[in-house]
């Protein structure tokens, strides 16, 4: 139902004919094809060198910041200020010197994993940029990551209580459970049932639960 991802399947499945049976085996193989033969196809194997120098672990690191910090602040899209800001920031919390416009030239031209739309920087799908905000996630320490649950829970209480439901991030949901899936169900799921049952047990009959999750 969507052509941008058909088209990175087969580019992946072009690379790889082992098709994955979970979605973050997907996106993982994605990123890999992407990084090692975007440019290959009509140059007979030429891999394009990164201006930067970068090692593919670096771009991971920088992509899973840079994904989980504009995913949370809710920016699908970016400006190239808002780019250089983020990228200068995650640049000393991960020790590494180069060249913005060097990486956003290797994230656009040698990956191909983000392009430029006029004035405008995105990822070819959205739902590139939720498997590297969840992948960060799952490779947080624990205090950082029962911070990320604590939120994620409210933002759920927030939503029922005021009877509606972002059905935006189920995605990411998806690839946070199958990713994390002790921590997603401990922190995450098990504390929303319960928020759910305590609701219901305060409702007096069935006319009140129905108003409370059917939203007018």
């Amino acid at each position: 139902s969507n052509p941008l991802l058909l088209s990175m399947f087969i580019i992946t499945y072009q690379s790889d004919s082992n098709i994955p049976q979970k979605r973050s085996d997907y996106y993982n193989q994605v990123f890999n094809t992407l990084y090692s033969v975007h440019d290959t196809s009509s140059k007979l194997g030429f891999v394009r060198e990164k201006k930067t120098g970068l090692l593919k672990e670096n771009f991971i690191d920088l992509l899973k910041r840079f994904s989980f910090k504009s995913f949370f602040s809710q920016n699908y899209t970016f400006s190239e200020e808002y780019f250089n800001t983020e990228i200068q920031s995650i640049k000393k919390d991960l020790d590494l010197t180069f060249s913005n416009d060097d990486l956003l030239f290797d994230l656009e031209v040698s990956i191909g994993i983000l392009t430029q739309e006029g004035i405008d920087i995105t990822y070819p799908h959205r739902s590139l940029q939720e498997y590297f905000a969840a992948l960060f996630v799952t490779k947080l320490t624990y205090e950082n990551k029962l911070k990320v649950y604590h939120y994620l829970y409210n933002q759920f209480n927030n939503m029922l209580n005021h009877r509606y439901v972002q059905s935006d991030n189920v995605n990411f949901y998806s690839l946070l459970g199958e990713m994390d899936k002790i921590s997603f169900y401990k922190r995450l799921i098990i504390p929303i049932l319960e928020s759910i049952k305590q609701k219901v047990s305060e409702l007096n009959n069935t006319e009140d639960i129905i108003d409370t999750f059917i939203a007018v």
